[in-house]
């Protein structure tokens, strides 16, 4: 497994799409940074050109990571599945379960080391060049990254099972949709009307994403028992499926 895993980091370190994505991610909160920071030198009574309310929008913009998953999970790894690579790693008798969590792993591992590198990026041209006053909003940014870190792993892991179980990439954008958004949206507007209903809905990671999810002490704890819960499950199905396919 430690040699697939060096072949996967490799294959990860080569390709273009890697780097295209890292630049993308990055272009996203560059922009309305700058600006915030061109019109509060030309106006005065702009309010926006502060680190406060950057890391409080930031922060506040954390639960539309799951939209953008897929697309950075499948353009990392999933094209392979395109191109026979697959077919070549069974052909050379690595096992699928092999297979499955080094992928996982090594989409994950990258998927982070984005995010670290977009966060350092961020954070360091927020400081130098708005306004500092965010004493409160600055720790509170950096907690709620962090609480939310275990849910985000936990979406790419339902779409980790999509990807192998479905054999058109079209599907697995559907499936992971349906999961991981649009069931627990529907099931919270019907918890509304329908308490009972919930508790069901407080399962699902973009209901507990989209709360108060970082605040208390003990809400690192039980959004990684979502990660262990939402790993083991849809790692489960997406093994079964996968072990079922013909490559």
């Amino acid at each position: 497994m430690i040699n697939y895993l060096k072949s996967e980091s490799f294959r990860l370190r080569k390709t273009r799409s890697t780097y295209l994505i890292g630049l993308l991610i990055l272009l996203i909160p560059l922009p309305p940074l700058i600006m915030s920071y061109y019109y509060g030198t030309i106006d005065d009574s702009f309010l926006y050109n502060n680190t406060a309310f950057f890391f409080r929008f930031t922060r506040l913009s954390l639960v539309s990571i799951p939209f953008f998953i897929p697309f950075i999970a499948n353009t990392l790894f999933a094209n392979v599945q395109r191109y026979g690579v697959l077919k070549n790693d069974v052909a050379y008798g690595i096992s699928r379960r092999t297979i499955y969590f080094s992928k996982f792993l090594m989409t994950a591992l990258f998927s982070f080391a984005i995010g670290v590198l977009v966060l350092i990026i961020f954070t360091g041209t927020s400081l130098l060049l708005l306004t500092r006053n965010g004493q409160v909003e600055g720790p509170n940014f950096a907690k709620a990254v962090f609480a939310a870190t275990p849910l985000l792993l936990a979406a790419l892991a339902v779409n980790h099972m999509m990807v192998f179980a479905c054999t058109k990439i079209e599907n697995s954008y559907l499936g992971y949709y349906l999961i991981v958004i649009i069931i627990p949206i529907l099931l919270g507007y019907l918890a509304q009307v329908m308490p009972a209903i919930d508790k069901i809905s407080g399962l699902f990671l973009y209901i507990r994403l989209s709360e108060n999810y970082w605040q208390q002490p003990q809400d690192i704890l039980i959004n990684w028992l979502y990660f262990i819960g939402y790993f083991v499950l849809f790692s489960f199905i997406g093994i079964k499926q996968f072990n079922q396919q013909e490559i």
